[in-house]
């Protein structure tokens, strides 16, 4: 309880950091107009998902083994998911072009 788990990779850490200035600094850069030569971007979201595929795989690879089913496992992922999917994008609102007017 507390600690670090046992399956931490702490060089994730570094990665998804990188991956995520890139693609901060991607949309930035659509927004300003200053090349940020950030080429990649497509590149940088390929891998943010393999990563976050790779994440996945290992918090949840004992979890059959335990017993739990795809229903179950759906249930876990969407009750984890839906907040966000549904609570997200509002503080963002004003800063969506176009949609903010109406």
């Amino acid at each position: 309880m507390g600690g670090v788990a046992e399956n931490y990779l702490p060089t994730f850490d570094g990665a998804r950091g990188v991956t995520a200035l890139a693609v901060v600094g991607s949309h930035s850069e659509n927004r300003s107009g200053i090349n940020l030569h950030l080429q990649a971007a497509g590149a940088v979201l390929d891998f943010i998902r393999i990563l976050s595929g790779f994440v996945i795989a290992q918090a949840y690879e004992q979890r059959p083994a335990d017993g739990l089913g795809w229903r179950a496992h759906m249930r876990l992922r969407l009750a984890r998911l839906y907040p966000a999917i549904w609570v997200g994008p509002w503080p963002a609102w004003p800063c969506w072009p176009g949609l903010a007017r109406h």
